[in-house]
């Protein structure tokens, strides 16, 4: 399914002309804003995604990917091997001894994240970490969840739609669809994680 086709499906099921093509973009845009909500408590496998950074030497702190949903992994390369930094809280992380050095620590503070010490010179970086569902689009007409899971757009969206035209008794049915879409997207991470050991991420 596309998002032309998931606006035509929109129409086609809610059979009233007070909802167009054009209207259900914008129940597209309020379910996924709901399913974002659903994931960030709920992350799958399928919203990993690597990207590669390096240091700069005496900055510990350094922008969040855009679409960044919560990390699973920092690692730092050293002379010889990747480390894997370990998680401090902001307080925590304050009490760490200068001078510049290997960074070993990292923690989160807003839309950054920081490393520390402050490395005394450049060494590549490996963030893994959750992305933000990608909106649709007519210039992204797809993404991973279009891709495995229509239905959960589907339900998200009719139930969005049956609010706006305030049939109250049917908000009910798109929710029950919509949570148990979700919920088994979610066994079905589980259930994958199982069968087939560690989880491949993407590269950037």
């Amino acid at each position: 399914m596309t998002y032309t086709e998931l606006q035509e499906q929109i129409v086609s099921w809610i059979q009233t002309s007070q909802i167009t093509l054009e209207r259900s973009r914008e129940m597209i845009v309020l379910a996924e804003a709901e399913m974002n909500r659903f994931l960030e408590t709920s992350p799958v496998q399928w919203m990993s995604y690597r990207v590669n950074r390096a240091t700069v030497v005496d900055r510990e702190f350094y922008p969040l990917p855009e679409d960044w949903a919560g990390g699973r992994t920092f690692r730092i390369q050293g002379p010889e091997r990747w480390y894997d930094l370990e998680y401090y809280t902001p307080e925590q992380i304050e009490n760490i001894a200068q001078p510049p050095g290997f960074p070993y620590a990292y923690t989160i503070v807003a839309c950054e994240f920081r490393i520390a010490p402050s490395p005394e010179a450049v060494y590549p970086l490996q963030i893994v970490y959750y992305r933000r569902l990608r909106a649709l689009s007519d210039e992204y007409p797809t993404n991973w969840m279009l891709n495995r899971s229509p239905d959960a757009y589907l339900w998200g969206a009719l139930k969005q739609a049956e609010s706006f035209l305030r049939n109250d008794e049917r908000i009910p049915v798109w929710r029950e669809k919509f949570f148990g879409a979700m919920t088994g997207l979610r066994e079905a991470d589980q259930g994958s994680r199982w069968s087939h050991g560690t989880t491949r991420t993407r590269s950037a």
